[in-house]
């Protein structure tokens, strides 16, 4: 990795050009896709939730994110059925 005095960061002026130079952007479904992070969202109820994002690379990343989510269990729990 480079080295960047503080001088150089200093002229460049705003937050995103700095975050350029230190961490790559990536699209999140792309980087899903892949491979470079690992997702998990965790639902708390109907409202709400966590979402954690590993990333799997050995570089910082900025992950762009869509403007919104939706999740659908893939596991739920069913009673079964006996007749």
């Amino acid at each position: 990795m480079a080295k960047v005095s503080y001088e150089s960061l200093e002229s460049l002026g705003t937050v995103e050009a700095i975050d350029s130079l230190i961490a790559e952007t990536v699209e999140f479904f792309k980087a899903m896709k892949d491979g470079d992070i690992d997702v998990k969202l965790i639902l708390k109820d109907a409202t709400g939730g966590t979402v954690t994002i590993k990333n799997n690379t050995k570089r910082p990343l900025t992950v762009k994110l869509p403007e919104a989510y939706a999740g659908v269990p893939v596991a739920g729990h069913r009673e079964l059925a006996t007749a």
